[in-house]
């Protein structure tokens, strides 16, 4: 249906400026592929290929199959031998599904526990847990750990450009 990358997707997630500096510099490291529709083997063969020749190599690959209708059992298999490829060269691959396709996430687990591999599929029930899990492990990576801790009110980019006093209102107005 359509592909796009961090550099046209972001998470949700408030992020300091040096951090999303950073994710919009790399965003071509990570590829969403938005599927539609039955996954016949056309489909499935077009997929991989994208994948595996994007140009840069994407560190991962987001496949998000809550639009699709019917995956037929053998997709599970070469889906597996992608998720094997893609982990030998350090780079990974992330599914989001809404709960439609859990047959099929159990069946590429089985296929990966047969390779006798230790991989393990990660699977998110929405895009924005899958961007924000890619986005983390990105700033992992550089070293640039992201926030962990909470923000106060003011620090938060909705309030840029309030005045104390207005955060002051606002809080005082808010339900934890």
């Amino acid at each position: 249906r359509r592909q796009s990358s961090l550099a046209q997707i972001s998470s949700k997630r408030v992020r300091e400026e040096n951090e999303r500096a950073y994710l919009d510099a790399v965003g071509d490291r990570v590829r969403i592929f938005d599927l539609q529709g039955d996954l016949v083997f056309s489909v499935v063969e077009s997929l991989i290929r994208r994948i595996l020749e994007a140009k840069p190599p994407p560190r991962f690959a987001i496949v998000d199959i809550r639009r699709v209708t019917r995956i037929d059992d053998w997709v599970a298999g070469l889906m597996a031998a992608l998720v094997l490829e893609l982990t030998a060269s350090d780079r990974g691959a992330v599914f989001v599904e809404a709960g439609g396709q859990r047959r099929f996430l159990r069946q590429l687990e089985e296929k990966l526990a047969t390779a006798d591999r230790q991989e393990k599929v990660m699977a998110f029930s929405d895009l924005d847990a899958a961007i924000e899990w890619c986005e983390n492990r990105l700033l992992a990576e550089s070293d640039m750990e992201p926030r962990s801790e909470a923000i106060t009110l003011s620090e938060h980019g909705f309030c840029r450009g309030l005045s104390p006093e207005a955060v002051r209102k606002l809080s005082s107005v808010l339900v934890k």
